[in-house]
């Protein structure tokens, strides 16, 4: 969605910080929280930052449940820093009719 309306090159994200909030053992398998801070900028400069927050549950290894909680951080803390750009990419984003009746936005 976010290429769609501000184009391809119009906009980047950097993850700003990365942390394991925990990671425990129970039963042999592990579960892990990590959170994320992300700026979405667009090509004039404009950005919003906002965490993320990525938990996984009996997962086979510490370093596989790290890894996705990571991820699943990232994405999250993506997906709510675009959010905040309107209604475009907040909760509209399931109605594709809202979708295609927004003018394209070439930033």
């Amino acid at each position: 969605m976010a290429n769609e309306i501000f184009g391809e090159n119009g906009w980047s994200s950097n993850v700003k910080i990365l942390e394991q909030d925990f990671c425990e053992e129970v039963n042999g398998r592990f579960n892990c929280s990590c959170s994320a801070i992300v700026r979405i900028t667009l090509r004039d400069g404009t950005y919003h930052e906002d965490v993320g927050c990525g938990v996984t549950t009996n997962m086979e290894t510490r370093e596989k449940s790290i890894m996705v909680a990571k991820k699943k951080a990232v994405s999250d803390g993506i997906k709510r820093s675009i959010r905040q750009f309107g209604r475009a990419l907040g909760s509209n984003l399931q109605q594709k009719s809202f979708i295609d009746s927004l003018p394209k936005n070439n930033l």
